[in-house]
């Protein structure tokens, strides 16, 4: 019996062509192979060697696209070249990646030396390009139609992939050739317009990146609350006097948790010899900042008090209901948590008391994306994930909001990038975090901080929102473009 054939059609676009175009099988027209064309895993990894010093032919991946071709290829040698016979790259031809993000596309352009296709992406080639024109082609997979079937051919959920033989069934709308040219012609005008607009609106984005970090700075070194600070000099707390504030809430609150220790061990002291184990934070380093005598130099480990890793859980424990485990990815650019799709887990009390987050808590990255941060502010439970640093804070001395504001600051984050450990993913570590020094005003001066650096913080994303939002509505009109190009309307 025949094995039947695989096709992968869309019929609700299909309806909608010109009676004088055809629709044809995409192996049919196209030529479609990719890395692994060549054989084995076996046989690749002994015969292909990636090199960094330029060689006989560049290795082309998704990478150097998004790069822009900055140079920074990877190589291989004339073997390897010959090797890969079957996925040789030439100017011009379409590269699809197949793996983590389906469908994205770039045409290649001259590189100047042998070009070889790099893993996790598809090639195609028109058989005949007078009959399929390469950029008519490569349009039609960014429009809706040319979507479409590559999610139909796709598969997976942690990490979508396709492969060449599900992109050989696809069939794909042919105009005459003369209509390509024209289609083409058309698109590449009415898109040069939007782009134009998308690349203004990106630099104004650029802009306000720039303005959001010049205020950022202004807010942690005093120029921000200059004026203010002048106008209430007289009100302002001394920086010994902060820095006494700071060591008796510290103290104050270790002996608080001491005692609801020993209550629950239902056993109270007698008497304060249980006080002398208190350890004193070392102030070395405190000290009058030079921006004013009510500005405290200080840093992570006098202001904490409590600090914690975050555990280490296996994805099998997560559970459909249960305490929320925070992570990097669940922490925006703003600073704010978002637990909607973070994972669960059934923890029992003790492990949860352990390591519950509440509002005000600082979380910060320790490994991979370093420098990411936020103010956790949600009324649920929630502990820490295994890449967050967990930090709460005395709180009547410091503002949580301003801690914050001074590690999203241009120089903590430089600092922070830069203390980084590690060859392979960067690690942070709370040692490292807790002694690098910063400003703190008095209390009333951190609220002003507060005060005047959300509101422009608040305008500046209003104003990206805005930008985001004509963004889209540009894209929107791509695709408008594009189903009228390949519905034979332009």
């Amino acid at each position: 019996m025949a094995r039947a054939i695989q096709e992968t059609r869309s019929e609700k676009f299909e309806s909608k062509i010109p009676e004088n175009w055809i629709m044809s099988r995409f192996d049919d027209v196209v030529y479609v192979t990719d890395y692994v064309a060549n054989g084995s895993f076996a046989s690749l990894k002994e015969n292909v060697t990636y090199l960094v010093e330029p060689s006989y032919a560049i290795l082309v991946r998704f990478t150097d696209y998004v790069k822009g071709w900055n140079g920074n290829y990877k190589y291989v040698d004339e073997h390897a070249y010959n090797f890969l016979s079957k996925s040789s790259v030439e100017h011009g031809d379409i590269v699809i990646a197949n793996v983590g993000d389906p469908g994205k596309l770039f045409i290649v352009p001259k590189l100047g030396i042998p070009m070889t296709l790099g893993p996790n992406s598809v090639l195609v080639r028109p058989l005949d390009k007078s009959h399929l024109a390469t950029n008519y082609l490569a349009y039609f997979f960014r429009s809706a139609w040319g979507k479409d079937l590559i999610s139909q051919i796709t598969t997976g959920t942690a990490q979508q992939k396709f492969n060449k033989t599900g992109l050989r069934s696809t069939y794909i709308p042919i105009a005459p050739p003369e209509q390509q040219k024209r289609i083409v012609a058309k698109i590449e005008e009415l898109f040069s317009h939007i782009d134009a607009g998308i690349e203004a609106l990106n630099k104004a984005k650029q802009l306000l990146k720039q303005y959001r970090q010049s205020v950022l700075k202004a807010a942690v070194t005093g120029e921000l609350t200059k004026e203010w600070r002048e106008q209430n000099k007289s009100k302002l707390e001394p920086a010994s006097q902060l820095l006494e504030r700071i060591l008796q809430e510290r103290r104050q609150k270790w002996e608080q948790q001491q005692l609801e220790l020993f209550k629950a061990k239902g056993k109270m002291p007698k008497n304060d010899k249980w006080k002398e184990k208190y350890e004193m934070p070392s102030i070395e380093g405190c000290e009058v900042d030079a921006v004013d005598e009510s500005w405290l130099k200080v840093n992570m480990g006098i202001l904490k008090f409590y600090s914690i890793y975050g555990p280490r859980f296996s994805s099998d424990d997560y559970s459909d209901d249960g305490v929320v485990v925070l992570r990097t990815t669940d922490m925006d650019e703003r600073g704010k948590v978002k637990i909607e799709n973070a994972p669960k887990l059934d923890l029992s009390y003790s492990d949860y008391d352990k390591y519950r987050v509440e509002q005000g808590d600082l979380l910060i990255t320790r490994t991979g994306s370093i420098g990411t941060l936020a103010i956790f502010q949600d009324d649920c439970r929630a502990i820490p994930g295994a890449y967050l640093l967990h930090y709460k804070f005395i709180q009547m001395s410091v503002k949580p909001g301003y801690i914050y504001l001074v590690f999203k600051s241009p120089e903590i984050q430089k600092t922070l990038t830069g203390s980084t450990q590690g060859i392979g993913r960067p690690n942070l570590n709370a040692p490292t975090l807790e002694a690098i020094p910063f400003n703190l005003p008095s209390l009333a001066e951190q609220e002003e901080v507060l005060n005047i650096t959300n509101e422009k913080i608040e305008a500046m994303n209003r104003l990206e929102n805005e930008i985001d939002s004509k963004i889209k509505m540009a894209e929107k009109n791509k695709q408008s473009i594009l189903a009228s190009a390949f519905s034979g309307k332009i």
